[in-house]
């Protein structure tokens, strides 16, 4: 099977959606309380233990699978930018933080009043300590950056393909997982 690592991500989404959707009926149907005199067969919810264990087993290897082709993927893909998949997505953060910083230095005036000092009226400045336009410019090649990789990574997800073994088909109806659950 081949995907895009868009649609990858989409189907491990939808995995792990299906996970939790399992272990959520399973919670509700495992255990069930019955008031003294109630007939408990009336009260009692289905529930296949082997059932849920196996659909979860199968889902899980299918999130592992699905997980380490993602892996691979990003360790071998390299971007126009001489990144890898998996090295852009550790810079991309770092670089934002700094984009953070920068964008408050930029916008800095170089000389600000802070208030009075003292009880003789002292006036107090504060005073940035480095060249706002040099800090506007670093700002400016930092955000450029950022874009060139994010573009990069875009177009690699939704483009670059790489081939996966099939996914092990999952049936996860059965009269257990269809039901209405009566949590009162």
């Amino acid at each position: 099977m081949k995907l895009t690592s868009s649609e990858a991500n989409k189907l491990l989404k939808t995995y792990n959606e299906e996970l939790n959707r399992l272990k959520n009926l399973e919670r509700l149907s495992a255990t069930f309380r019955a008031s003294t005199g109630e007939n408990i067969d009336d009260v009692r919810p289905d529930y296949d233990l082997q059932f849920f264990s196996d659909s979860k087993i199968n889902i899980v290897n299918n999130i592992i699978t699905l997980k380490h082709y993602i892996n691979k993927f990003n360790n071998e893909t390299v971007l126009p930018c001489g990144l890898t998949i998996d090295q852009a997505l550790v810079v991309l953060p770092l670089l934002n933080d700094e984009l953070s910083i920068l964008s408050r230095l930029k916008d800095r005036l170089p000389k600000t009043r802070c208030g009075t000092f003292g009880s003789n009226g002292v006036v107090e400045y504060e005073y940035a300590n480095y060249d706002i336009n040099k800090a506007l410019e670093i700002y400016s090649k930092t955000a450029n950056t950022i874009a060139d990789i994010q573009n990069h990574l875009d177009i690699a997800n939704n483009t670059f393909t790489f081939e996966i073994e099939d996914p092990v088909k999952v049936d996860t109806t059965s009269e257990t997982t269809n039901q209405q659950v009566d949590t009162k």
